[in-house]
């Protein structure tokens, strides 16, 4: 029994350590354009037209600029979420300059 469980064990471990010396390339990832506040703004302002470019985005993707869709991202985060401050502010756990 204990000879059965000490073979699986080690065909287990062989399993996982075969693949681990191949190399596998990681994906590339295109960096996402910053779009310009004002245009975040005026998407924000606009619900009819900020629907209308959310839905372009998702449905037709390869026809709407890359910026559009980050600025219709922000924009419908910034009308979701609001505007306001912070309610509280965060203390530090560990403050650069502890009192004396």
């Amino acid at each position: 029994m204990r000879m059965i469980a000490t073979a699986s064990l080690l065909l287990g471990m062989a399993g996982a350590l075969s693949g681990c010396d191949r190399e596998v390339p990681a994906p590339a990832i295109a960096p996402t354009p910053k779009p310009s506040p004002e245009l975040v703004d005026e998407l924000a302002r606009d619900p009819e037209r900020l629907k209308e470019l959310r839905r372009l985005c998702v449905e037709e993707r390869d026809q709407v600029e890359e910026e559009l869709c980050a600025a219709s991202a922000l924009a419908a985060r910034k009308v979701f979420m609001g505007e306001s401050k912070p309610r509280f502010m965060p203390i530090p756990m560990f403050p650069r300059n502890p009192p004396p």
